[in-house]
């Protein structure tokens, strides 16, 4: 069956071709392939969930148009919401480590940085979504009181 259904779009695909003007089929994939560089960047949402015991990293690894490695200068991490979390960063300004405080909610972590090396400025942004929620209990530490005399029974 599925056979029979690959067969069908191919027959379609080659009437749409035959009955299309000539080089028509190659201008328009020709506007997709240059929208596609110019216009299209996709976007992945980074979504962290840690408790408030526990803290992550994030990093940036900056590239151009082709998706080749590219500099940038003047990186900067800040956080909406610093009661939920704390940010640190090292020598290296693509790194961020990103640490709970303690108080449960959501924080967003937004890093900028200079595309330009010039005296120019053509900023960057990503922003990262961070859930700080309650740690697990991971032990019940029981104990007993003290013996003492029991009531008299009825």
């Amino acid at each position: 069956m599925v056979e029979f259904i690959i067969i069908l779009i191919i027959i379609a695909i080659i009437a749409a071709i035959s009955h299309a003007p000539k080089n028509s089929l190659a201008v328009e994939l020709n506007l997709k392939e240059t929208k596609t560089k110019q216009n299209w960047k996709e976007k992945r949402m980074i979504s962290v969930t840690m408790n408030d015991q526990e803290m992550t990293v994030l990093t940036i690894a900056p590239t151009d148009a082709d998706g080749d490695p590219a500099a940038v200068e003047n990186v900067v991490w800040t956080t909406n919401n610093p009661d939920v979390v704390s940010l640190t960063t090292g020598s290296d300004p693509l790194t961020c480590q990103v640490y709970s405080r303690g108080v449960l909610g959501q924080a967003e972590i937004t890093v900028e940085a200079d595309a330009d090396l010039g005296e120019g400025m053509s900023p960057l942004t990503e922003t990262a979504y961070v859930t700080v929620i309650q740690s697990m209990a991971t032990d019940l530490n029981l104990f007993a009181a003290a013996p003492t005399p029991k009531p008299p029974l009825e």
